[in-house]
């Protein structure tokens, strides 16, 4: 697929009168979670459990297409959202200590050229409420290189919530900038709970300073990577800054691209 989409608003309108467009509104709702702290990312994060899952295929032959909005809001004041394709890079079982392997991050096609992607951003998701004693959790990775073995160690604080999610990149080792794959994830100490690390590829960020009145950058315009999204991906919201109760709402549309 070459992304011709992308070429001019005429060749999106065409794609999506020819093909129609892929569009979904997301509702959801997280609890309180944990805030981070220096040792933990530093920037509080939510992870909303519910994804929207792109589907086996959107017809007629086409097997991508481009984000072309993607607006975020909640009913709380002073929040930013992030939405992006999330890949589960591992996880850890916190009572048995078992790594389980997920996926490494995909081969994109970005203008034209294959691209063996690493993390824009990644997260340490609590999937499972914790009872851990300020755990220390040292993720084994391949970096955005392709260099093995290197390592980054996050102490969490004690038994952090549900639906907490915590930014490992500040953690990464000295000149690292993101992450292909995760090979391993051990724990000082934990006895109840799961912890996942994802990968994102950013296909949408919003932000609000009053309650669903909402800034959204349209990643089209931005000097940023616009990201194919093939079928059967996953598109996760992530609330930053802030640990309260939120009800998202969000628009997703995706164009086409039938190359």
């Amino acid at each position: 697929m070459a992304g011709n989409v992308l070429d001019s608003l005429d060749a999106m309108l065409k794609a999506s009168a020819n093909n129609g467009m892929w569009t979904r509104f997301f509702m959801y709702t997280t609890g309180v979670t944990t805030a981070a702290n220096a040792t933990s990312g530093l920037l509080s994060a939510q992870k909303f459990d519910r994804v929207l899952k792109l589907p086996a295929s959107f017809g007629g032959g086409v097997s991508q297409g481009f984000c072309t909005a993607c607006q975020m809001c909640c009913e709380d004041a002073t929040s930013h959202f992030i939405a992006g394709l999330a890949y589960k890079l591992g996880s850890i079982d916190m009572n048995a200590g078992t790594f389980t392997d997920g996926v490494a991050m995909p081969t994109k096609i970005v203008d034209k050229v294959s691209v063996l992607t690493a993390s824009q951003m990644a997260f340490c998701f609590v999937s499972a409420a914790l009872t851990a004693t300020t755990p220390v959790i040292t993720i084994t990775y391949t970096d955005q290189d392709g260099n093995g073995s290197a390592s980054a160690a996050l102490t969490l604080p004690t038994s952090p919530a549900l639906g907490s999610a915590f930014f490992i990149d500040p953690h990464l080792a000295n000149g690292d900038t993101g992450i292909r794959d995760v090979t391993n994830i051990t724990k000082s100490a934990g006895t109840v709970g799961t912890l996942d690390i994802y990968g994102f590829l950013l296909i949408g960020t919003s932000g609000q300073t009053q309650n669903f009145e909402a800034v959204h950058a349209p990643m089209l315009a931005l000097p940023s990577v616009i990201w194919p999204i093939e079928v059967n991906d996953e598109i996760h919201f992530l609330r930053l800054g802030q640990t309260t109760s939120c009800d998202i709402a969000a628009v997703v549309a995706i164009c086409p691209d039938n190359g």
